[in-house]
């Protein structure tokens, strides 16, 4: 039988619930697994979300516009800033439109040639023997399946901002087409 005292407490696993808060109180076997999920979070790769393609769109839209804006014209000093808008957001819907070639499943021998040239000419296997590379899932690619299962969980995790990104730059480009038809 058991002869612990009774307490009020209810200990199930390796958690302990008190009568007192609903939050649960880790006990002394907890400090173990708690540092065994750091070190698992912090050894998982992060997978891409897409947000660096977004960035980067946005940044040379906006340099689009002020090149735009601020090149004098041999007519007149300056562009007006609807024609501005125009040309800039047409750019970023463009590039994403090439966003959305890039992630289609075709040409993945090439894009997978193209990735292995760039470790080569990165001398990535200097890198990780210096422990200079950063923990992603590029890392574990080693054969074109791999590549092929990369692919695809990359297309599937980045889809969100993508269309997120797409819609977006497609409505700014059609406000922009219009402003500019109507405001002169």
């Amino acid at each position: 039988m058991n002869n612990s005292k009774k307490t009020k407490n209810i200990n199930e696993g390796y958690v302990k619930y008190n009568k007192d808060n609903n939050k649960s109180s880790l006990n002394s076997y907890s400090s173990e697994i708690v540092a065994q999920a750091e070190k698992l979070e912090k050894d998982k790769k992060k997978e891409p979300k897409g947000y660096l393609s977004l960035g980067f769109i946005i940044i040379v839209t906006i340099v689009v516009f002020l090149f735009c804006f601020f090149v004098n014209n041999e007519n007149q000093s300056f562009m007006p800033w609807t024609d501005c808008l125009v040309i800039a957001f047409g750019v970023g819907f463009f590039l994403n439109l090439f966003w959305f070639v890039w992630r289609q499943q075709f040409g993945l021998k090439t894009k997978f040639a193209a990735r292995q040239m760039l470790d080569i000419v990165t001398y990535r296997d200097f890198r990780e023997k210096k422990n200079w590379v950063l923990k992603t899932p590029w890392n574990d690619i080693k054969t074109f399946a791999d590549y092929q299962e990369y692919s695809s969980t990359k297309k599937r995790t980045t889809a969100k901002i993508f269309y997120i990104s797409i819609s977006s730059f497609t409505v700014f480009f059609i406000i922009s087409i219009i402003i500019s038809l109507t405001v002169r």
